[in-house]
């Protein structure tokens, strides 16, 4: 607030003349309020001049345009609400135009709408790229949650409907193969609901909708399309111009977007969907060669060697790491349970019997020592090398082998700093006063507690993989009792 009134202050000493001043990037204070997004001081220096909202800064930018640059919502909705009676006085009909698509661009679909509303013609303007508004929107992710992102798409869709030859349009199978690259299915749910011929439309490529969808690993699409009954067999059965089937393109990399992602969570999620891609296929497709004479197989291992090798180092790391935890439990353990005093305790001790007590600690003892030889037992069997047969999934089984190990470890952990430290602190310091129990049971949970708050981020990851050991040691369990559950929905 002091921030704020040094600010106010300051400008009851300038001029109107001094606030329009320009720094050596060619801006006002007024255009670096709005780059930063301070919208208290920019409400406080419009307040002051009104004028500043239409001086240009840099590269002759407008202070809403440089918000919309800067990635700005609030102050650029701050600023077209401000100016937005005055927009066609001060602005020239191309800079309009402009500000209309920027606010597509940078999801700024408030503002965007609220110029369709007052310029319908917008609906068909077309930005410096040559692209409609729709074509813009498809390009774009697909952001069903953004504020006025369904109310921007109704405006659009209800003014292009309006013109009769709006479905059998030439940019209608563009804007359908752009929105299925950026998985925007309302905008393809439109277009097929207008015209559900354009499915069977291929792109220069000869890739049909179902091929884009796989290739670009857009399981929103992918899901879309299966639902389309009649279509779906016939767009299965087609191969683009190279002779690539749909499971020849689920075994090609695509790594776009996904760049900075850990290698054996990105060659787990390109297996599951080779997998799940390969269910719906003829099973004469599985063998078939494309122009490269490779079949699927062989072109999703050629295309993943790489990526494999990285992550298989990266497993065995992570599994040589878990194995020297797991060993110094198992020291550890049976260290406690070699060495812990067994002559009578003079006293009470806390809540139960000496006796009982006794075996608390050796059964505590003896189940985690059992866990943790059992995770050294899992770590272990991912490090040994196998060889990669074209028939085998050699990271999905490694993984599902250390998380495995991973579980065991924990629990293991969670019983010997917990049970076994608590028994073992009664049995050895029974002199501690009654009060100390609490406190001692406290310190030894805190340390189980952060261990699981720091694997909340990958259980989803462990809980995926547990299932996926589940369905495959019981042989497809969950199908059998009617479960649809496809790990590839969970990994990205």
């Amino acid at each position: 607030m002091e921030h704020f009134g040094f600010v106010e202050k300051l400008l009851e000493c300038m001029s109107m003349r001094e606030m329009e001043i320009l720094d050596a990037d060619g801006n006002t204070a007024f255009c670096m309020a709005a780059i930063s997004g301070n919208v208290k001081i920019a409400t406080i220096l419009l307040g002051k001049n009104s004028g500043l909202a239409w001086i240009r800064g840099h590269r002759d930018m407008l202070p809403i345009q440089l918000a919309f640059s800067a990635k700005q919502p609030h102050m650029v909705k701050l600023l077209f609400e401000a100016t937005r009676s005055d927009i066609s006085i001060h602005l020239p009909y191309p800079d309009i135009v402009n500000l209309f698509f920027l606010a597509l661009t940078y999801n700024t679909f408030t503002v965007a709408s609220m110029l369709l509303e007052t310029y319908p013609e917008f609906a068909g303007k077309k930005n410096d790229q040559g692209l409609t508004a729709f074509e813009v929107l498809a390009q774009l992710t697909f952001e069903k949650d953004a504020p006025d992102y369904q109310c921007i798409l109704g405006s659009l869709f209800e003014l292009m409907v309006e013109e009769d030859d709006f479905p059998d349009s030439e940019i209608m199978p563009e804007v359908m193969f752009d929105a299925a690259k950026s998985g925007n299915i309302v905008i393809l749910e439109f277009i097929l609901k207008h015209n559900p011929k354009l499915l069977t439309r291929k792109n220069r490529e000869g890739k049909n909708l179902l091929h884009v969808a796989i290739s670009y690993r857009q399981v929103s699409v992918y899901q879309l399309i299966l639902s389309k009954g009649a279509y779906k067999n016939a767009l299965v059965q087609e191969v683009d111009n190279e002779g690539n089937n749909i499971l020849h393109l689920a075994g090609k990399l695509e790594a776009k977007g996904r760049f900075g992602t850990i290698n054996h969570v990105l060659i787990l999620s390109e297996e599951l969907w080779f997998k799940e891609v390969g269910k719906i296929v003829p099973p004469e497709f599985k063998t078939m060669q494309n122009k490269g004479n490779m079949t699927p197989k062989e072109l999703f291992h050629e295309e993943h060697r790489e990526l494999t090798d990285n992550a298989v180092s990266e497993l065995n790391e992570m599994a040589n790491n878990f194995l020297v935890v797991a060993t110094l439990i198992v020291t550890l353990g049976i260290s406690a349970a070699l060495t812990i005093r067994t002559n009578n305790i003079q006293g009470q001790t806390p809540l139960l019997k000496e006796k009982i007590w006794y075996i608390i600690f050796l059964l505590s003892v003896a189940f985690g020592v059992a866990a943790a030889a059992l995770s050294i037992v899992f770590h272990t069997s991912a490090i040994l090398r196998s060889t990669w047969k074209q028939g085998g999934d050699p990271v999905t089984s490694r993984l599902i082998r250390i998380i495995s190990g991973d579980f065991m470890l924990s629990i293991s952990m969670a019983v010997m700093i917990t049970i076994s430290c608590m028994t073992g602190v009664v049995l050895v310091y029974n002199f501690f006063p009654k009060w100390a129990f609490p406190v001692i049971a406290v310190f030894c949970v805190s340390p189980v507690a952060l261990l699981f708050v720091a694997y909340v981020y990958v259980w989803p990851l462990k809980l995926v993989l547990l299932l996926a050991l589940i369905e495959r040691v019981t042989g497809g369990m969950f199908s059998r009792i009617g479960i649809k559950w496809t790990a590839f929905n969970y990994i990205g």
